[in-house]
């Protein structure tokens, strides 16, 4: 019997912590050929469990959600918390020893982005000068995020011992 009130199984956030959990077990299971069986043990459930909140028979816990996520390297769990508490999740690349700063600088740039909007919508249209000012802002914030990417591209063809890719090979 589970020890969730009805009225918390049928609400929303149940719903979508559902959804998410079971399309990144399904994704997970025909990425790798993992059986369900296989990730109820990665996960440290049981079978019949995993069975049970995968089929809907039980509410998902946004915690076996999240570390559902962190397991499967997936950020839709992130993203689902994030949402749910009204904020917005961008995930950071997997890239190596990325400058702090440039990720700051990028996250900045985004949110000055998302505030020209925001104060251009408020009386619930644009003028012109919002409308420039909204679209030199997106510009530097695209400008950052590849300012970002190209770095964690740069990042990527370095081997471990932090030697360029193209000297390691002539040793």
């Amino acid at each position: 019997m589970s020890s969730v009130a009805p009225e918390r199984k049928r609400s929303r956030a149940y719903r979508e912590a559902g959804k998410v959990f079971r399309a990144m077990v399904h994704d997970h299971c025909q990425a790798t050929g993992d059986s369900e069986e296989d990730v109820a043990a990665e996960l440290h459930l049981s079978a019949s469990y995993l069975n049970n909140q995968l089929n809907g028979h039980s509410p998902v816990h946004l915690d076996l959600v999240l570390r559902a996520g962190r397991l499967f390297a997936d950020s839709r769990a992130a993203a689902l918390h994030a949402r749910m508490a009204g904020g917005l999740f961008v995930p950071m690349p997997d890239c190596g020893p990325v400058e702090v700063a440039s990720v700051r600088t990028a996250i900045r740039e985004h949110a000055e982005a998302i505030d020209s909007v925001l104060k251009g919508a408020e009386d619930g249209r644009i003028t012109a000068a919002e409308a420039e000012t909204i679209n030199r802002e997106c510009w530097e914030a695209a400008a950052a995020i590849l300012a970002l990417a190209l770095r964690c591209e740069a990042e990527s063809k370095r081997v471990r011992d932090g030697r360029a890719a193209t000297l390691a090979a002539a040793h």
